[in-house]
């Protein structure tokens, strides 16, 4: 007997509402075994990579930067504006921008959008987008 299961969507804002739904923070962004301990580890880490990088070397004190794919922690945007950085945070999940906002304290501006399609006439210094793209289907991060 040949059973056809219909096609299940895998990526977009539908696939972390409904994880939001059964994790915390912690287990949407890293996945469950793991602490609120090892994601600021994870965090502090990252921007460590980044600052060895210069990511933000020749940034003024209060550039604005675009973080794509800001999650229900807003973490790394949260970090950027501690260092003086105005901070605007996009994703496409209500549910994860919900979490952001409660989290930031207003510290960073929240817009919900499609990466793919998200317009605006302000314009950034930089673009903030770290591990993003590993959560969309192949054919759309070659966009």
């Amino acid at each position: 007997m040949l059973v056809i299961l219909p096609r299940m969507k895998t990526w977009g804002p539908e696939i972390w509402e409904e994880k939001s739904k059964h994790h915390d923070d912690v287990g949407v962004i890293l996945g469950t075994g793991f602490n609120t301990k090892s994601l600021e580890k994870n965090t502090q880490r990252t921007l460590s990579v980044l600052d060895a990088l210069g990511f933000t070397k020749d940034l003024p004190r209060d550039a604005t930067i675009l973080d794509v794919g800001v999650g229900p922690s807003a973490r790394f945007s949260l970090e950027l504006a501690k260092r003086g950085y105005r901070l605007t945070g996009i994703d496409g999940s209500e549910e994860a921008l919900k979490r952001a906002r409660e989290k930031s304290g207003g510290k960073v501006q929240l817009i919900q959008g499609d990466i793919f399609s998200f317009t605006t006439p302000e314009t950034f210094d930089a673009l903030f987008c770290v591990e993003t793209f590993f959560h969309l289907p192949a054919h759309l991060s070659l966009s």
